[in-house]
């Protein structure tokens, strides 16, 4: 089981609870294991899988401990790279890149929970547009 602080887990909650209001269907903690994986078991946890339709797509909520969007953590890397070689469909929705372009963009009257809604089911959208467009 992967543990969690609490902060991380509100942060989930709030993922969760997101893209379930707008019909998404989400399993937490999903376990996955593809031979492309350089995991000595071959098994990775997953944040949430999400689906829609016959779309899947896998998102990771990535805190303080993986870096940022621009400079992630060397096991942050290697988890993406397992990711890309076993040809998953993921999204990332970093934490710390969220609070960054929320102070660049100055914000203010934006919560970094509504910026993370946002951004979130933005992406996941986005991610089904391009899914339903290969179907044809």
């Amino acid at each position: 089981m992967i543990k969690h602080g609490a902060a991380g887990k509100n942060k989930e909650d709030l993922i969760h609870k997101c893209l379930t209001d707008m019909n998404f269907r989400v399993i937490r903690e999903y376990p996955i294991s593809n031979l492309a994986f350089d995991q000595k078991y071959k098994q990775r946890k997953i944040d949430m899988k999400v689906s829609y339709g016959n779309m899947e797509l896998y998102l990771e909520s990535d805190g303080k401990v993986h870096g940022d969007l621009e400079t992630p953590t060397i096991s942050t890397r290697k988890r993406n790279s397992d990711f890309n070689k076993a040809g998953l469909n993921y999204i990332l929705i970093n934490h710390e890149s969220i609070r960054i372009l929320r102070k660049i963009m100055e914000l203010k009257n934006i919560s970094i929970e509504e910026l993370t809604e946002f951004l979130t089911v933005y992406r996941s959208w986005e991610e089904y547009s391009k899914h339903i467009s290969s179907e044809t």
